[in-house]
């Protein structure tokens, strides 16, 4: 059994608003031995009684995570549930970042191969939410362990092998236009589910009706083939194909996204 490794706080910011308040924290992990932004969103005046739920969302100081803290935050937002929400953020150059930490490594002889040390490391930064992130929030904010994983993009790729790898570290996995092209689909070789996941399961898939030139609308229709295929029991496959290319509509589908599939599940 592995230890649990205690994450190392090393300062915070907060940004206050009416109804959700967020507080970014920076990170060390001893996995990945590189830090991350984690930001908290928690209501201002703290509920009685456990979160019902903790969203976990990858890239949280990029587009779509910027989108979706900005909708948490608004003061109009009515929620129905008591979820926390955790966001990690990559301090850096986040286009090398998340290509070490969001692309699979490859496999040879049973074995798993990073390319680089900047490319493939997926296992060092799943073994940092696994071991150290989750855990160190579990303690800090009591809650009833349902979790959701949201990423876009690579992030999305990395919220689809979390599901492969078949833990059940999360509940619900939201990927956004998931990049499952790269290295030639690679992340199909990492479906560890035999007829069905360790526990039930939800996957959202989602894709820009103009995303042919990036690939992710094949991606999308292989997955649709695939789970198709497989046929897993225990398991909730749902998606979507809304207007637009692979930014634009995460502006105006976001908060349908949000609120249609990720708080009514």
């Amino acid at each position: 059994m592995k230890k649990l490794v205690p994450i190392t706080l090393l300062f915070f910011i907060n940004q206050v608003c009416a109804q959700y308040h967020t507080t970014v924290r920076k990170v060390y992990s001893t996995n990945v031995k590189d830090s991350f932004e984690i930001y908290i969103s928690e209501p201002e005046e703290r509920l009685a009684g456990n979160y019902d739920e903790v969203i976990y969302y990858l890239d949280a100081n990029l587009k779509s995570g910027k989108l979706l803290r900005q909708l948490v935050e608004d003061d109009k937002v009515k929620f129905r549930k008591k979820f926390l929400y955790v966001g990690i953020g990559h301090i850096g150059n986040f286009h090398e970042l998340r290509r070490r930490d969001f692309i699979l490594p490859f496999i040879q002889n049973g074995d798993t191969i990073p390319r680089s040390a900047e490319y493939g490391q997926t296992e060092k930064f799943y073994q940092f939410l696994q071991s150290e992130l989750i855990p160190s929030i579990d303690a800090n904010y009591p809650n009833e362990a349902r979790r959701s994983i949201l990423g876009h993009s690579l992030g999305g790729l990395f919220a689809v092998y979390c599901l492969f790898r078949n833990e059940g570290l999360f509940d619900k996995y939201f990927a956004l236009s998931p990049a499952l092209w790269i290295d030639h689909f690679r992340i199909f070789q990492f479906d560890r589910i035999k007829d069905r996941p360790v526990k039930g399961s939800y996957l959202f898939l989602a894709a820009g009706s103009r995303e042919n030139f990036n690939n992710i609308l094949n991606g999308f229709h292989r997955m649709e083939e695939y789970v198709a295929e497989k046929k897993y029991s225990g398991f909730n496959f749902d998606r979507h194909i809304y207007y637009g290319t692979h930014n634009s509509y995460l502006k105006t589908d976001i908060s349908r996204i949000l609120y249609e599939k990720v708080l009514r599940q």
